[in-house]
């Protein structure tokens, strides 16, 4: 099974709004998991997981912005194994 979430040209800034919203998702997921009950070696994952998706997300700006193009292809697809 497998969901086409994104597929397409999209502005600059559609495009990076796009992928920050799905950065946003992915770490209050994170966030709303990490309780009192986990290990602490489990908490410390997840919490590093959030420190690299916020730096992989800055890092995509960067790109983006240095590249200059007006319109950015993205593509992302979510498979069920």
């Amino acid at each position: 099974m497998e969901i086409q979430l994104i597929k397409g040209r999209y502005s600059q800034s559609d495009a990076l709004e796009l992928v920050k919203c799905l950065v946003d998702c992915k770490i209050r997921f994170l966030e709303e998991t990490i309780s009192t009950e986990l290990a602490e070696e489990d908490m410390k994952m997840r919490e590093r997981r959030i420190v690299e998706l916020q730096n992989q997300l800055n890092a995509l700006r960067s790109a983006a912005k240095e590249h200059g193009a007006q319109r950015l292809s993205l593509s992302a697809d979510i498979q069920l194994n």
